[in-house]
């Protein structure tokens, strides 16, 4: 069954912001989450099969994505801090990922 996890990250004095009852027009919203679907490859019946084969029937395919704001000029250059940031964002991510499932 494919799951869908959309999340959207806002930073702190942002939603400091909102609780308080401020204005919301000027705080970016940008969706991020993962999905993990089927790897479309059916089980299928080997012609001998071992007691070690049986474990390995299927499988899903994991696809993570951030967006990141990293200026509001569309001609700035992009630094290595925001490159940085969604690598480690990523990675940390994964890792609680792998930590629930065990694996």
């Amino acid at each position: 069954m494919p799951t869908n996890l959309p999340q959207y990250t806002v930073d702190i004095p942002s939603m400091q912001s909102v609780i308080t009852g401020c204005d919301l027009s000027n705080i970016t919203i940008l969706p991020s989450g993962f999905s993990i679907l089927p790897d479309g490859i059916e089980s299928r019946p080997q012609a001998i099969a071992s007691m070690e084969d049986k474990g390995s029937e299927g499988g899903s395919l994991l696809t993570i994505a951030f967006q990141i704001l990293t200026s509001t000029s569309p001609t700035a250059k992009l630094s290595v801090e925001p490159v940085e940031s969604a690598n480690a964002l990523i990675s940390c991510q994964l890792g609680d990922m792998q930590t629930s499932l065990e694996c």
